[in-house]
């Protein structure tokens, strides 16, 4: 189980516990999944090639190109994944990783247990 580790000033100022205990509510899991990302609505191309690279049922981590702000609301397509939606999530934090971004995101609906699977059949990475 991952924790949060932050000094207890900056913790206070991310808004954070500086206990580091885990604020995820739901157990999470590392991909790799290639999908697309897109901000509701948006006209032109169709998204971002992007890596989904943990999932729970409540939230996605994705690699990205561009940096968003926290709260910005995604539209999440799994790439050629059988059984699976358009995931809606909003952007809980956005870190710089050498070349991309990850980002953290939220559901705004959790994923059932079927829905977890069918993203878990995908390649995993390896322990």
């Amino acid at each position: 189980m991952s924790t949060v580790k932050a000094a207890p000033e900056k913790a206070a100022e991310q808004g954070l516990p500086p206990s580091g205990i885990e604020q995820r509510g739901a157990r999470r899991y590392l991909i790799q999944q290639r999908c697309i990302v897109s901000l509701p609505g948006g006209k032109g191309p169709e998204g971002w090639r992007s890596i989904a690279y943990n999932i729970s049922t409540t939230g996605i981590g994705v690699l990205l190109g561009v940096p968003l702000q926290p709260d910005t609301q995604l539209e999440i397509e799994p790439w050629n994944l059988p059984g699976t939606r358009t995931l809606r999530a909003r952007v809980v934090h956005c870190k710089p990783l050498e070349f991309a971004w990850m980002a953290g995101c939220e559901f705004s609906e959790s994923l059932s247990d079927v829905e977890l699977k069918a993203w878990l059949a995908g390649k995993r990475p390896r322990p």
